[in-house]
């Protein structure tokens, strides 16, 4: 893709545009709106394009953030931003069980979204927790592999 922008003319390779919106998140093929910037500078091996979402009922612009990692001119795909977190869609049933399961799942499904993976993984597994804390109460006097079989199974229907 050939860029131009401040007295700077010159090639960048991109590996690839997005193809999903960062704000609605449905599949698409961007406009690029002739807008970017690329560091002059060869060691810091960045660049940026505004692209904005053809979906009629999106329209918003957003960045999106190339690097250059090996200084070549060949530019990766790192992000785009703004971006709005997902959050799922939980079956009645599991909402009505468990809403703390949802919301400790949903934080941290949101912190992976954000990149945060020393954070998602705990939250992930304290969602589980929740769960079979849950199932405990209600059937006490199990023993371990049954706590295990619980939990394997609300996280079998939870992701159904």
């Amino acid at each position: 893709m050939n860029i131009s922008f401040s007295g700077y003319t010159g090639r960048v390779e991109l590996n690839k545009i997005p193809d999903r919106c960062p704000i609605c998140h449905h599949g698409i093929e961007p406009r690029f709106m002739n807008v970017a910037y690329a560091s002059v500078e060869p060691a810091i091996g960045r660049a940026e394009l505004l692209f904005r979402c053809p979906r009629q009922w999106c329209q918003r612009l957003f960045l999106a953030l190339y690097v250059d990692k090996y200084g070549y001119g060949g530019y990766d795909l790192i992000d785009c931003v703004p971006k709005t977190l997902q959050t799922r869609a939980f079956t009645d049933w599991i909402k009505k069980v468990s809403p703390v399961f949802c919301e400790i799942y949903d934080q941290a499904s949101q912190a992976e979204q954000m990149q945060l993976l020393q954070v998602c993984g705990p939250g992930y597994r304290k969602s589980l927790e929740s769960l079979q804390g849950l199932r405990l109460r209600t059937q006490p006097g199990r023993g371990r592999q049954h706590k295990r079989n619980v939990v394997g199974r609300l996280h079998r229907k939870i992701c159904d």
